[in-house]
């Protein structure tokens, strides 16, 4: 047997547009693109830094990478963008 509930929710009416947009994009109703979202935890919200890095601290750990390399590592990319960005300001001075 299946169980329902019903509530109601006060959202500023910007908000509400954008849920009807998103409902649309997706050719449901309003109640079932809420409904969707609700049963598959599709928060709206973006991940949580430590969400977003959680693959990346799993590699440095796997590797046993220390913080001098990683330091290394970022220090080397930080050179070779900047030198990128040089290199591209001269092009486009000439």
């Amino acid at each position: 047997m299946s169980v329902t509930a019903t509530t109601q929710i006060e959202v500023r009416q910007v908000t509400a547009q954008l849920l009807m947009e998103k409902a649309t994009l997706r050719n449901l109703s309003l109640d079932e693109y809420l409904r969707t979202m609700a049963e598959n935890d599709g928060a709206p919200w973006p991940k949580t830094l430590d969400e977003i890095l959680a693959p990346f601290r799993a590699e440095v750990e796997a590797k046993g990478y220390s913080e001098d390399d990683l330091d290394e590592l970022f220090t080397e990319a930080r050179k070779e963008v900047f030198q990128a960005k040089q290199e591209q300001a001269n092009q486009q001075a000439a």
